[in-house]
């Protein structure tokens, strides 16, 4: 696990753009590198390092202060532009990576994903003291600072898409199979967090999708936001005494699918073009919460069960929804493999082995 990759790049290698003193703008990447990771792995119990803010809000916002000064290296229209500061990051920041990938692999550590954020293996027991050694070199030779934990439990549809349990059953997640993407990702909007709810209690505990849908009580859970740029309304149509007639909402729009309802629509403000929402399905707007029971919401559960194993398939398959077509080889796209096995890891008697 690397301690803010790109920005330690920056200290370590002295990165700066070339117009600024460079000794100042290390000095304070340094001081916000050094106090998320601090942050990051002090507990709030034991000390609040910014007064007032619980410690793993404060990681994140620092994360996002420190990797968006690497990012406006290489915005033309912000006073950090420097394109050759940025290619040193990157290039640099990706030859490190792949040559610890590379020394991993030759002695038979294999590596399951790597980004800027780290690498996860699989660490066979008889392996400890050769990974020990190779990563102590690693980081002595290229200046840089990475540490390491172990999962209890590790799943994940692709690198940006996982969950992850500690071993004190603390989890850290990201993209679809977070519940609380839409916290770190406000830019994302709100996708029904039941879904990876019930993602993670199937893969985790073992709980089959539809039970975690059906005995949940939150609806906004199920909801999903829409916020349409300024070029667009959202419409939907509607009979009265037998004339259809367009309604239009606001813009910005919370509902969740139901079995009856209302088909929202995208409409562009000058060709008028139309483009359904939630793939056309019958929804609830919900923009104002009120207190009637689920139980009475009509609730389209299926579209919620099917959403949640379109991560679990690639997941428990071990295909990649990304894979390609090949018509010279004959190989088919990952989706038509996915649609082709879906549900096919099922056993035909329990198995608590299981993995």
């Amino acid at each position: 696990m690397y301690n803010s990759y790109y920005p330690s790049i920056v200290v370590s290698y002295e990165v700066s753009p070339e117009h600024l003193n460079k000794t100042i703008f290390v000095k304070m990447v340094k001081y916000f590198k050094d106090t998320r990771v601090k942050c990051k792995h002090t507990k709030d119990s034991e000390e609040l390092i910014i007064p007032g803010v619980p410690n793993k809000i404060s990681a994140e916002a620092l994360k996002i202060v420190i990797n968006s000064i690497y990012g406006k290296f290489g915005s033309e229209l912000f006073f950090l532009y420097d394109r050759i500061a940025q290619l040193k990051v990157t290039i640099n920041g990706q030859l490190m990576t792949m040559t610890l990938v590379e020394e991993l692999e030759l002695n038979g550590i294999h590596v399951i994903s790597a980004n800027t954020d780290g690498i996860i293996i699989k660490l066979p027991k008889n392996k400890m003291e050769i990974f020990n050694d190779i990563t102590k070199r690693w980081n002595e030779t290229n200046k840089m600072g990475a540490d390491s934990e172990d999962y209890k439990a590790y799943y994940a549809r692709d690198v940006n898409n996982y969950f992850a349990v500690w071993e004190d059953e603390e989890i850290d997640a990201k993209g679809s199979l977070d519940t609380k993407q839409y916290i770190k990702d406000l830019k994302k909007g709100y996708d029904m967090p039941i879904v990876a709810l019930a993602v993670f209690n199937y893969l985790y505990h073992h709980i089959p999708v539809m039970e975690t849908l059906r005995n949940h009580k939150d609806i906004l859970n199920f909801c999903k936001t829409q916020n349409v740029g300024k070029q667009f309304n959202v419409v939907y149509f509607t009979v009265v005494d037998g004339v259809k007639q367009k309604i239009y909402s606001q813009r910005h729009v919370r509902f969740y699918v139901s079995t009856s309802g209302i088909v929202l629509n995208k409409e562009h403000n000058v060709t008028k073009q139309l483009s359904r929402l939630a793939s056309g399905l019958p929804v609830q707007v919900l923009n104002s919460l009120d207190d009637k029971p689920i139980e009475l919401r009509n609730i389209n559960y299926k579209y919620y069960y099917d959403e949640a194993y379109k991560i679990i398939n690639p997941i428990k398959l071990g295909i990649s929804p990304n894979q390609k077509a090949n018509t010279r080889n004959g190989s088919i796209s990952g989706k038509s493999l996915i649609k082709k096995y879906s549900h096919q890891y099922q056993t035909l008697f329990d198995n608590e082995q299981e993995e």
